[in-house]
């Protein structure tokens, strides 16, 4: 019941992207297509219910040491007026930390960030992300049944654009979301991502 309830839900949120995206793309000044690929500093803020079943860890927040991993995609740039654009964007993107030993979380991502001007170079840029979750591993072993299907992040961050086509981003993601699905235990994600993007 729980994971059709999610399924709908999150067909419902895809139409309505594509519905709004759609709408802006109509009304755009302009639209630009590019491509991006990336590092994550990525790690988790773990807390433990006293409702998990290891009795030795009731209670407590668990310290997890960040790791580094990929992101890369697609995104478009709709240009709204001169100083405002929205970026949204498609892309494949890893979450994880180290507690023992490393695990990895391979997410199809779907951010559509807003996006500022502040002059020719430099942009600001705020907006959520919804990710899927394709697969998880943890010492090489599959994972994926510990975890929720789908991850809700609020990123922010700044764009430099070094000629008419090259692009570098710097993004914090800040998960919202209980990614685990195992009872008592409170998981979200954070990452610092860094990126490369070609504007065709």
């Amino acid at each position: 019941m729980y994971k059709n309830k999610n399924r709908f839900m999150k067909k419902i949120l895809f139409v309505l992207v594509a519905c709004v995206l759609f709408t802006l793309s109509a009304n755009a000044q302009k639209v630009r297509y590019g491509v991006k690929a990336g590092l994550n500093y990525s790690d988790s803020k773990v807390k433990v219910g006293l409702d998990y079943l290891d009795s030795e860890v009731k209670g407590i927040s668990v310290d997890t040491d960040a790791i580094f991993t990929l992101n890369a995609g697609v995104f478009a740039q709709i240009d709204l007026t001169n100083r405002f654009l929205v970026q949204p964007e498609l892309l494949f993107t890893q979450a994880g930390a180290k507690y023992i030993e490393k695990a990895y979380l391979n997410y199809i991502a779907l951010p559509v960030m807003a996006k500022y001007k502040l002059s020719d170079a430099f942009c600001l840029e705020f907006g959520p992300q919804i990710g899927y979750l394709v697969s998880a591993k943890n010492d090489g072993n599959d994972v994926s049944a510990g975890f929720k299907d789908y991850a809700l992040n609020l990123n922010i961050g700044v764009d430099y654009l070094i000629n008419q086509n090259i692009l570098v981003g710097v993004r914090y993601s800040h998960g919202l979301n209980n990614i685990s699905s195992i009872s008592g235990l409170d998981m979200k994600s954070r990452q610092f991502q860094l990126s490369v993007g070609y504007i065709f």
